[in-house]
């Protein structure tokens, strides 16, 4: 069987991680991993709020729970920001196309997978909860079967690898279904990640991975021992710098 060639995933990226100095403050934040992708996969650095049409530096945005849902809204001037973010990610999102993950920035009010800070008021000092950025949820919500992880997140090994697991896998089961080989491109697609050949029906076993081992899709890492990944050989063990 003749050696299985890997797709470039295409991959949405926050544009404050090391593409430009976008961020609210007129600062970049550098993150190792996306740099070491660079020669692997196709990057579509993207910034909601610049994109938007709000500046660089800009007033600081929050998140505020309403009946309506969650609104983006400058504290200090008190304007609300939530339509203009949510045109432009529409627009964004809808032109993509094809899209196979999303690195994005950790605790952004747009751009935050999990963690950005929610307030129930604009003069609320405490925080009521951490949720999804305004982009994040529109992202995650039009492509949830795409690879997602934020900068912070994947400096820990086994969520990186865990991330990039998806990331291929989702990347070449999509050239499968577009080059009309189907089943043969997946039988040398398993070959190449696993060594062996394993049948299309075959499902992967439900039961805990044995302790000391990080399975590539189980995200209960605590006091595991992650295995080396082998898309893009050795990775180091340390590949964000946290902003």
């Amino acid at each position: 069987m003749g050696k299985v060639a890997w797709p470039r995933p295409r991959v949405v990226v926050s544009r404050c991680l090391g593409f430009e100095s976008c961020r609210y403050d007129g600062t970049v934040a550098e993150c190792a991993l996306v740099n070491e992708l660079k020669p692997f996969v196709d990057f579509l650095p993207v910034c909601p709020e610049v994109g938007a049409g709000l500046g660089i530096p800009r007033k600081q945005i929050r998140l505020i729970i309403s009946q309506e849902g969650h609104r983006l809204v400058e504290p200090e001037t008190r304007m609300d920001r939530t339509d203009s973010v949510s045109r432009f990610s529409a627009r964004f999102i809808g032109g993509l196309g094809h899209v196979d993950g999303f690195i994005l920035k950790s605790r952004s009010p747009s751009c935050a997978i999990k963690d950005a800070k929610l307030y129930r008021s604009i003069g609320d000092v405490t925080e009521a909860g951490r949720g999804a950025g305004l982009f994040a949820k529109m992202a995650m919500t039009a492509f949830p079967g795409a690879a997602v992880g934020d900068e912070a997140s994947l400096c820990d090994p086994c969520v990186r690898e865990d991330f990039l697991t998806k990331l291929f896998t989702v990347s070449r089961l999509r050239t499968a279904n577009t080059t009309g080989r189907g089943n043969a491109d997946l039988r040398a697609y398993a070959v190449s990640v696993t060594g062996k050949p394993r049948g299309l029906s075959q499902r992967r076993s439900q039961r805990a991975s044995p302790k000391g081992h990080c399975s590539p899709l189980d995200t209960r890492t605590k006091g595991r021992r992650p295995r080396p990944t082998k898309h893009l050989g050795p990775v180091n063990t340390s590949l964000c710098n946290l902003p």
